[in-house]
């Protein structure tokens, strides 16, 4: 993973299609406690398995970015 400064850009590449928690916290720069706050009511789906937390980067990243994209059309899934 990468560490970021405010003119940095993040390079999405180097994380990979499904985010943990710990990812979110490096994008995001969040505190342990803010983050689970966070992903407890995030904007975004957040799947869970047993006690582990998932995240799609494509959903994270338009959320992040404010893009409205559908990264899974209506004509795609049947």
């Amino acid at each position: 993973m990468q560490e970021t400064t405010e003119n940095q850009e993040l390079n999405w590449q180097s994380f990979p299609m499904t985010l943990r928690p710990k990812h979110v916290k490096e994008i995001m720069k969040l505190s342990q406690a803010k983050l689970y706050e966070f992903l407890g009511d995030a904007p975004f789906h957040v799947a869970k398995a047993g006690r582990e937390l998932y995240i799609s980067k494509a959903v994270f990243r338009n959320w992040l970015e404010g893009r409205k994209d559908d990264i899974f059309p209506e004509d795609q899934l049947n």
